[in-house]
């Protein structure tokens, strides 16, 4: 059982700790992975088109969408997953890939990324929270 504090308010998780598995080979990185704000995160951000929203099952209106996760990334560690919209970056909202660069620009070693995804598909929401490399 764990309890922590999350935005000033007390909540208690059970959780089952596992051990990660270690890749044999060097990480790769994705392709079409370029190095940008995010790239340290080991991600690539555009801007979701009409096209990319009917693609991944979103409703059509704009925003930012993960385009590219590198391979064993710190992104990638976190279950982060190419085709996620970005809804906040550090409790600021996104509506453009634009916002999510300059959110995530000038980022240091050993900060840590508060993101707020939702799954294509389902429409779920996820947290993430990135330490930058």
């Amino acid at each position: 059982a764990l309890q922590v504090v999350r935005y000033g308010k007390a909540q208690a998780f059970r959780i089952k700790l596992i051990e990660a598995p270690i890749p044999a080979t060097e990480p790769a990185v994705h392709p079409n992975a370029r190095p940008t704000g995010a790239g340290r995160l080991g991600i690539q951000i555009g801007e979701m088109n009409a096209e990319l929203a009917r693609q991944y099952g979103y409703q059509p209106g704009g925003g930012a969408l993960i385009t590219a996760v590198a391979d064993y990334g710190a992104a990638d560690r976190k279950g982060i997953k190419e085709g996620m919209r970005i809804i906040e970056i550090n409790r600021r909202p996104i509506y453009t890939a634009r916002d999510a660069q300059e959110q995530l620009r000038g980022l240091r070693s050993g900060q840590v990324v508060s993101l707020v995804l939702q799954q294509y598909g389902d429409g779920g929401v996820q947290i993430a929270n990135v330490r930058v490399p």
